[in-house]
């Protein structure tokens, strides 16, 4: 059955994809890997933007991996990213930074990879792109304090920012 709900496959690159417009932008001057991995190669979203980007800077890196078996055109990496897809696409990964940006599994599985590839803990970042499922009966505390407002620039609505719900929030003071 299709996913009705696509955007649960494609928003993880979203981060990534902001990281490496960024760093291309700035003219950072380190080399930049991108991994990416995608169900099929109708998923790949970005593709022609990452070859726009590789065309502009020459030292980003950029390696896929489809997990879907068969697919027509396709002479990649065929599976989930894995240490022999890792130390394929990165030389020396021990040296690295990592930053990585997916479903939970997903980074959990790819952190464990990382680590016993030898990348310091310290030098690998997750980022979760969503929220995990929550309890939808879960209530706020009745004692919740608001620290803040959040306004949403293009709708112009406003949200009370309340500490148990809130990473960061500015305070409106």
């Amino acid at each position: 059955m299709a996913d009705r709900r696509p955007h649960r496959r494609r928003c993880w690159h979203n981060p990534m994809m902001s990281s490496v417009r960024y760093l291309t932008e700035t003219e950072w001057p380190g080399t930049i890997y991108l991994l990416l991995t995608f169900r099929s190669l109708e998923d790949f979203i970005f593709r022609s933007e990452i070859e726009e980007l590789k065309r502009r800077n020459p030292r980003l890196r950029v390696a896929v991996a489809v997990t879907a078996p068969g697919q027509v055109g396709w002479d990649g990496h065929t599976g989930h990213i894995d240490a022999r897809f890792i130390t394929a696409a990165v030389p020396d990964i021990a040296l690295h930074r990592a930053h990585i940006c997916g479903p939970t599994p997903m980074m959990d599985a790819t952190k464990k990879i990382l680590l016993d590839l030898g990348v310091p803990a310290g030098q690998v970042r997750t980022e979760a792109f969503g929220t995990d499922r929550r309890d939808p009966t879960r209530k706020a505390p009745r004692s919740a304090k608001v620290v803040g407002e959040v306004q949403f620039l293009g709708s112009g609505k406003t949200a009370r920012a309340i500490p148990a719900y809130v990473a960061t929030a500015k305070s409106s003071s």
